[in-house]
């Protein structure tokens, strides 16, 4: 791929020629650069939704799901009915929370019931106490701020 840049050719940071585009307005020439999205992005690693619970349950659809579970077993077709999704969309983000190990399965003659680990949790729980005593306290200082407020305003 032949490059354009002021860094050295196979730098990473040299963008390919098709990038580059001229364009003359109102007698003067401007030099655009256009590059896709990957191009930006190339070669970041990206850490997996299944590393760990903070990841897992970072999916809105995934912590419904562990609601609908609750302390229950359910099989997937009971977890279809009662969220209304797709089979394949309940399956692909039990199989998610199950590598987490927030989900486990077990097999009772041919179905297959999911239970929720909630204790497993906790590590989320002890990382956003002390931020709910943050917003606690905020919360208190504005009340206090808008009680003078009001009294000033008597």
């Amino acid at each position: 791929m032949r490059t354009a840049s002021l860094v050295p050719q196979g730098s990473p940071f040299a963008l390919p020629v098709s990038c580059l585009h001229a364009v003359r307005t109102s007698g003067f020439l401007f030099l655009l650069v256009t590059f896709p999205y990957w191009y930006i992005n190339n070669g970041v690693a990206r850490i997996p939704t299944t590393h760990d619970p903070f990841n897992a349950v970072a999916e809105p659809k995934r912590r419904q799901l562990l609601e609908a579970l609750g302390a229950t077993e359910r099989t997937v077709t009971s977890l279809v009915a009662l969220l209304g999704w797709p089979q394949p969309m309940v399956s692909k983000h039990l199989a998610v929370l199950k590598k987490v190990g927030l989900v486990s399965e077990r097999r009772a003659g041919r179905q297959r019931l999911y239970r929720a680990h909630l204790d497993k949790l906790k590590p989320i729980f002890d990382w956003v106490v002390p931020l709910e005593r943050y917003w606690t306290e905020s919360f208190e200082r504005l009340d206090e701020v808008l009680e003078r407020i009001q009294k000033q305003e008597k």
